[in-house]
């Protein structure tokens, strides 16, 4: 558990690197509303697995988006 003595008292790096994953999920779902047009009617776009859950919570309110995973479509 050493990783919890790396950093200050009020800031442990899980801390950073938590805050850090949420703002670059955020920054991706931004990307996606921004890279899709009104008019598209469909795009593909790929990230790891890991961005999925924060990915569909971020983008479920839309409801010009629709997110479909792999194997949701793929059988």
């Amino acid at each position: 558990m050493e990783i919890l003595l790396v950093g200050t008292n009020d800031e442990i790096a899980f801390e950073w690197v938590s805050k850090y994953w949420y703002y670059r999920n955020l920054r991706i779902a931004r990307n996606i509303k921004k890279s899709t047009l009104p008019e598209s009617k469909r795009a593909v776009i790929l990230y790891g697995g890991g961005h999925t859950y924060l990915l569909k919570q971020m983008l479920k309110d839309d409801e010009s988006i629709k997110v479909i995973q792999y194997g949701d479509w793929s059988e």
